[in-house]
C-alpha cells in the first residue's frame, strides 16, 4: 500500500492529516487519490530499502525475514509483532521507526 506525504492539512473522514506528516491516507478512494496527487496536495513517498541506511544491514537482513524489506514496510509493521520477531522491546522498535522514517524522501510538488 502506497504512503504519501501531505503537503497541506487535508480532511479524512472524521479527522485531519497535517500537512507535512506521512499517511495511508486509508479512506481515501482510488479518485480522490489521484484528484490530491494532480493538485499536489500530495505526493506518493519514495521509501529505500532497509539495508542500504547505514548501519541497518544486519536489522534489515532479519527484518527482510518476516516481509519488511523498505521504509514504508517498517512504518506499516505491526510494532508488537516486529518487536517479537526481533526479540526487541517496544522502545527501541519505535526508535527504529523513528530513525528509518528519516530517511524518506518525497519530491516537492510541481507547481505549474
Amino acid at each position: 500500500m502506497p504512503m504519501y506525504r501531505v503537503h497541506q492539512n487535508l480532511a479524512v473522514g472524521d479527522s485531519i492529516v497535517s500537512g507535512g506528516s506521512l499517511s495511508l491516507l486509508r479512506g481515501v478512494g482510488e479518485r480522490g487519490i489521484q484528484a490530491l496527487l494532480k493538485r499536489g496536495t500530495i505526493t506518493e513517498v519514495a521509501a529505500p530499502p532497509l539495508a542500504i541506511l547505514p548501519g541497518w544491514k544486519l536489522r534489515a537482513a532479519r527484518l527482510k525475514a518476516m516481509g519488511v524489506e523498505t521504509v514504508a514496510d517498517l512504518l506499516q509493521a505491526d510494532r508488537d509483532g516486529v518487536a517479537r520477531f526481533m526479540r526487541a522491546n517496544l522502545p527501541t522498535v519505535q526508535k527504529w521507526r523513528g530513525e528509518a522514517e528519516a530517511w524518506l524522501v518525497a519530491p516537492p510538488p510541481e507547481r505549474g
